[in-house]
């Protein structure tokens, strides 16, 4: 998908990103905490940090979504704070694979590149459409 495609789905309720941003932590946060957790060995994680990381992805979710239903009115404002928030979690995730580069498999540091990656994307994406995104609607509908 292009991004003026995005860009034209969102523009008429700019409020959405935050759902964007909410499923994406969401995803990330059951993968961490259901599907790696299980088998820590196959990406050389230990299963602890893999639940740190589950929390941390897990309150970034419930803020973007609670930002959605309750922050509407100052969504460029709080969209910056949730890229900021995603791109710290970019940071922390990525001291982890450095902290433990000498344990971490292959399957890890690709799983985590490409999280890193998605983030970074979706973060920058937030801070240029919280300065030129749509307008903002609020009925019943947006």
């Amino acid at each position: 998908m292009k991004i003026t495609s995005l860009v034209h789905i969102l523009a008429p309720a700019p409020q959405r990103v935050f759902l964007l941003d909410s499923a994406g932590a969401c995803y990330s946060a059951l993968l961490l905490g259901l599907v790696l957790a299980s088998c820590p060995t196959l990406i050389g994680v230990p299963q602890t940090t893999l639940y740190e990381l589950c929390t941390v992805a897990s309150i970034l979710c419930l803020s973007s979504l609670g930002s959605y239903i309750f922050l509407r009115h100052i969504w460029r404002t709080v969209l910056r704070f949730i890229a900021v928030a995603n791109l710290l979690y970019c940071l922390y995730t990525a001291l982890l694979v450095f902290q433990l580069w000498h344990e971490i498999t292959f399957f890890g540091i690709v799983y985590f590149a490409v999280e890193i990656l998605i983030i970074v994307a979706l973060a920058f994406f937030e801070l240029w459409f919280s300065r030129r995104g749509g307008t903002l609607h609020t009925t019943a509908s947006a």
